[in-house]
């Protein structure tokens, strides 16, 4: 019919519905997208010699079987966060979630439990820490064996009922001790102390749901033998005494807990539950290697994005989080975190003969959350580099490697990123400047 209307359809390529291949309009030729699909996919190699904890999209603290990776989440939002790759850690402190086992010594307390009140994990074995009337300190602690001068993280799991401080100590003397105090209530640190010889640093308030706070300091003592525990308050700012100490009149008051922890290493990682003896939580490894690495990656150019969702970053040296490199573990082609000096929003690239390396600087003394975007793109004597939106010095004078293998997470078994990575996406080209600080913002 004359003057009839013709209907045009036009096609939409499938990477337009998603806001990084558009940025980069060029289609990757490795997509592991893991906050999305929470899946590993059929590429990915990964293995972890025992169980261990991760949160689940209802903020529930969930358990891993042994070579099951764990996709994290946000406690509160449920947003999904990632693959999350931890080093090896072991929980030195025994039955972690029994406060009335004779492995725990109370001063001055009563540990009953509650199971009125559900805990992470759901269930319904939380611990009242219930103070007495007397005018002294009202604490429960373990004996522990840390090496002198050793940094090691203290936590628990707590709640706000009758009362809402609590106090993380650890004491080897009157003079060799290091105090945390929380306020329950506020979710926040409200004062940290030390004697002569302790020291105590990046205490953290971490709410995780339903009231609970996942309280937790870094201490030190030069003592090796040393008392950890937890101390009930009526105050956020109480005087600090000799062995760390604040005595007060109690009334029956009391705080929920649930979930100790006591892991050597200058941050903290996911609950380890224990019962009769410490426990070890072995690391997380996941890496694409023979013909599954070969069937993406070219060895002419290339472009590495990697996206860390609410990376918590820790003051400690190089935390990879994607590597190409080869079987030698030697000049590689990397995403990775460093506090060798780097302050500031930028970055700073390594290159030389067979050495690439992106070093992303983050402010390592922030303990707050950073979602981390950083891609790195090369070709012979052409290496640039941008972190979210970003963009690097170009390096004119770099020789590639020759990698067989993509690391996940960590350098192998060392360096291990210990956040929850989002998404890592390859192209087998080398995009331009422009568009590397596009796909990070």
């Amino acid at each position: 019919m004359i003057g009839a209307p013709v209907f045009r359809y036009v096609l939409t390529p499938g990477w337009a519905g998603d806001s990084l291949a558009r940025a980069a309009q060029a289609v990757p030729s490795l997509d592991l997208n893991f906050a999305a699909t929470k899946n590993i996919g059929p590429l990915v190699t990964f293995t972890r010699a025992s169980s261990a904890t991760y949160i689940d999209s209802a903020g529930t603290l969930q358990t891993a079987a042994v070579d099951v990776p764990r996709f994290d989440h946000n406690p509160t939002t449920g947003e999904s966060l990632g693959l999350l790759v931890e080093e090896q850690r072991t929980n030195l402190l025994l039955r972690s979630e029994e406060f009335d086992n004779a492995s725990w010594v109370n001063q001055n307390t009563t540990e009953t439990i509650d199971a009125s009140i559900s805990t992470p994990t759901g269930g319904s074995n939380a611990y009242r820490l219930i103070d007495n009337s007397s005018n002294v300190s009202h604490n429960i602690y373990q004996t522990t064996t840390v090496a002198g001068g050793t940094a090691a993280t203290l936590s628990v799991y707590a709640k706000q009922a009758t009362l809402r401080y609590i106090r993380l100590s650890t004491t080897a003397s009157a003079t060799d001790y290091a105090i945390a105090d929380f306020d329950l209530q506020t979710g926040t640190v409200t004062q940290t102390g030390n004697g002569a010889t302790g020291t105590v640093s990046n205490a953290t308030a971490q709410s995780i749901g339903n009231g609970w706070i996942r309280c937790s300091a870094v201490f030190s003592t030069s003592g090796a033998n040393r008392t950890t525990g937890f101390h009930t308050l009526d105050s956020g700012t109480m005087p600090i005494s000799g062995f760390g100490v604040s005595p007060y009149i109690g009334v029956g008051g009391y705080v929920h807990i649930w979930g100790a922890q006591l892991e050597t290493g200058t941050f903290l990682t996911s609950y380890i539950p224990t019962t009769a003896a410490a426990a070890t939580r072995n690391a997380d490894v996941a890496s694409i290697t023979g013909a599954n690495f070969s069937s993406w990656y070219n060895q002419t150019e290339g472009t590495l994005l990697c996206n860390a969702k609410d990376a918590i970053v820790f003051p400690s040296s190089l935390r990879h989080y994607a590597d190409l490199t080869p079987n030698s573990l030697a000049y590689s082609i990397s995403i990775v975190q460093s506090n060798a000096g780097y302050t500031g929003p930028g970055q700073n690239i390594v290159a030389g003969v067979y050495n690439l390396s992106l070093q992303a600087a983050i402010d390592l003394n922030a303990q707050t959350a950073e979602a981390l975007r950083v891609a790195i793109a090369y070709k012979a004597n052409d290496v640039s580099a941008s972190r979210n939106g970003v963009l690097g010095t170009p390096d004119t004078v770099a020789s590639l490697p020759t990698p067989d293998r993509l690391l996940i997470g960590s350098a192998a078994t060392l360096r291990h990123c210990n956040s929850p990575i989002s998404r890592i996406t390859y192209w087998p080209q080398r995009l331009a400047n422009s568009t590397l600080q596009a796909i990070t913002q």
